[in-house]
């Protein structure tokens, strides 16, 4: 059973029942349990614009990010191989539901997902069970619009 609600697919407007919860996929699973990211507060004063579709858009500048102190080095080539179309772009298309904790709820966002930087992954080495394990691990992201 998950502990969080942290949910991506990729592509913009997904519906929230399309959204997979990043502890059900397999290589999120660290001996049987899902490992699910920390996430900071939303920016609460963005320039925000809502237009007659009652959408919300910020002013391009709402720096987002997902966080774990540790994860399977599998997880991280399944983020970088799924959401950031292997390294082939500098930005991915992708929807999100992520806490909004200024309103201490979930927010469903349209996001554009950064490309790995150096300093975005720590390599920590194997486990006792022979597993690479990654730590430090950041997905960084812009929000674009509020669905």
């Amino acid at each position: 059973m998950a502990v969080s609600d942290h949910r991506i697919a990729t592509g913009h407007g997904v519906a929230l029942g399309s959204l997979t919860n990043v502890e059900d996929i397999s290589q999120f699973q660290y001996q049987g349990v899902g490992l699910y990211p920390t996430s900071p507060i939303i920016d609460p004063y963005p320039v925000r614009t809502r237009v007659l579709s009652t959408k919300e858009y910020g002013d391009g500048a709402i720096p987002h990010e997902w966080f774990w102190n540790l994860l399977p080095q599998v997880a991280v080539e399944y983020i970088y191989d799924t959401y950031m179309s292997g390294g082939t772009v500098v930005t991915n298309n992708a929807t999100i539901y992520t806490p909004r904790f200024d309103y201490d709820d979930w927010v469903r966002y349209n996001a554009y997902i950064y490309r790995f930087r150096g300093d975005d992954i720590g390599y920590k080495g194997l486990d006792e069970f022979g597993t690479k394990i990654c730590e430090n691990v950041r997905l960084r992201m812009t929000l674009i619009a509020a669905l």
